[in-house]
């Protein structure tokens, strides 16, 4: 991600983050603009929206958190939005 961030959240995704952590928009967004190419996991297409790719993200240990998040960017005019669909706690695997 750039070092500027313009980003849209759903419902969903401002409860997972502070649920999870206590963080706000503010700290989401410092996240989004840590994200590395090693942190992608996948892309897919959307169960919800035809048309639309999500990208898939892992981090491990940021702001002392593992994160698991999703999102697809779009376009308003000339302006790109990222709509982040999910934020939470990345589930350590036992």
């Amino acid at each position: 991600m750039s070092q500027s961030f313009t980003g849209l959240f759903t419902h969903e995704t401002l409860h997972g983050p502070y649920d999870d952590f206590g963080w706000t928009g503010f700290e989401i967004q410092e996240v989004m603009c840590k994200l590395k190419p090693k942190h992608f996991r996948k892309s897919a297409p959307s169960q919800k929206i035809p048309g639309i790719m999500i990208d898939y993200y892992a981090v491990r240990k940021i702001k002392g958190e593992s994160v698991y998040l999703h999102f697809y960017v779009t376009y308003e005019g000339s302006d790109e939005l990222v709509i982040i669909n999910s934020f939470h706690r990345l589930e350590e695997r036992v």
